[in-house]
């Protein structure tokens, strides 16, 4: 296990029985025997090891050894990920970096959908102004999910809602980018 590893094992032992927003950082190099320096030299503050141990797993996270997966494979490994991980994403979640998990989560979803739909037949003449602005509508409803998912204290029954979630971005993928376009078209010829 290399440096980087410790330090991110140490805190999210740390963040088991602690508050993210309590844990120094002399605790979390205490706690893997590595000096405050060396810390520093890997990271500027806990929230950077923090971001890093997210974008470490990211591949856990959102693909699973598929780059960029249909939304419903997306959305199934999310879950496992949280499910598998249910200490450190909660305890991000009740700190006060619930934002960092938001943004992390927001980026990685809408890159994975913007890259996913553009190899859509259909959509490869599409503005990429509207693709993300339909990307982001679904990267939200993804986010909101999964969060309302944790503050209900991550119930297993869920697991049958990430199908259908995935299964309807995938369907209503589409017909979302035609209506979007048409409002705009609209909206031009009124201008």
């Amino acid at each position: 296990m290399n440096t980087k590893e410790m330090l991110a094992t140490s805190l999210k032992k740390l963040m088991v029985n602690e508050s993210l927003d309590k844990i120094t950082v002399t605790q979390v190099t205490n706690l893997c025997g590595i000096n405050r320096q060396t810390f520093y030299y890997h990271f500027k503050d806990l929230y950077d090891l923090l971001y890093w141990i997210l974008d470490h797993e990211e591949k856990k996270m959102l693909d699973n050894g598929n780059e960029f997966p249909p939304p419903s494979e997306l959305v199934q490994n999310l879950y496992n990920y949280v499910i598998s991980n249910e200490e450190t994403i909660c305890a991000i979640y009740y700190s006060l970096q619930e934002e960092l998990l938001e943004r992390y989560l927001a980026d990685r979803i809408e890159k994975s959908l913007m890259i996913y739909f553009k190899n859509y037949p259909e959509l490869k003449s599409v503005d990429e102004e509207i693709l993300l602005e339909v990307c982001g509508f679904y990267k939200y409803a993804i986010i909101g999910n999964v969060f309302e998912w944790i503050r209900n204290g991550l119930g297993r029954e869920w697991g049958d809602k990430v199908e259908n979630i995935g299964a309807f971005i995938e369907q209503t993928f589409l017909n979302s980018v035609q209506i979007l376009t048409k409002i705009k078209d609209n909206s031009n010829k009124k201008a």
